[in-house]
């Protein structure tokens, strides 16, 4: 696994040192201002009571615009605990000592990291690469990697509706939790995805990307 792990990291160097050295002449495509963009939030949900549970996420992206061009690093966890509180009494009606025991189990763990590299031959047609890695120890997966390269076409971008559509042929690295002599962890594929932005008011807005 040594070698995926530097083939993966090699890809996004390659396109970081591509990006850089060809930045003088490219920049963003929706407008926004080219440079360096960063995006970071944190996330916390808790309950109370004889049953407590507990999730934590955040998550952060990183862009770097150009005119034709867009870099984009994303990475984020989320970590999700469930506790079990149990009272007992012990001692007489009249003299009794309450007595706490607490028991907490993790129920979800999950890590991410995305680099993604797109390039605007056209106002209609990209091109793109990108790597993407995860880890869901409690889906399974202990390590994925996956590789893609493919092209893509904007159908509509104005500034209160945009469409994309995106293919592109993959390749999987898997190591399982629980490894399975008879499936297959490292495989080729193909993938198709869209990219849905409309701004309905000022203050509302809807946003769908499924994946790259």
């Amino acid at each position: 696994m040594t070698v995926i792990h530097r083939f993966s990291g090699a890809i996004l160097i390659t396109a970081v040192l591509v990006s850089i050295w060809a930045g003088a002449s490219w920049a963003a495509d929706d407008g926004e201002p080219t440079g360096w963009h960063l995006d970071s939030e944190l996330a916390m949900v808790m309950t109370g009571g004889n049953s407590e549970t507990s999730t934590l996420g955040f998550g952060g992206k990183l862009r770097r615009l150009w005119t034709k061009s867009e870099l984009t690093f994303t990475g984020g966890a989320t970590q999700s605990e469930s506790s079990l509180l149990t009272r007992t009494a012990q001692g007489t009606t009249t003299d009794f000592v309450v007595q706490e025991d607490k028991e907490t189990t993790k129920t979800a763990e999950l890590y991410f990291a995305h680099g993604w590299y797109k390039y605007n031959f056209s106002p209609r047609f990209f091109g793109f690469s990108g790597v993407d890695w995860m880890s869901n120890r409690f889906a399974g997966i202990d390590s994925r990697f996956l590789m893609a390269l493919g092209a893509g076409n904007t159908w509509t971008d104005t500034e209160k509706f945009k469409i994309r559509t995106h293919y592109s042929m993959t390749y999987t690295f898997e190591e399982n939790v629980v490894e399975n002599p008879f499936v297959k962890t490292d495989f080729p594929g193909f993938r198709l995805g869209y990219g849905l932005e409309a701004q309905r008011s000022n203050s509302t807005s809807f946003e769908s990307k499924p994946g790259r």
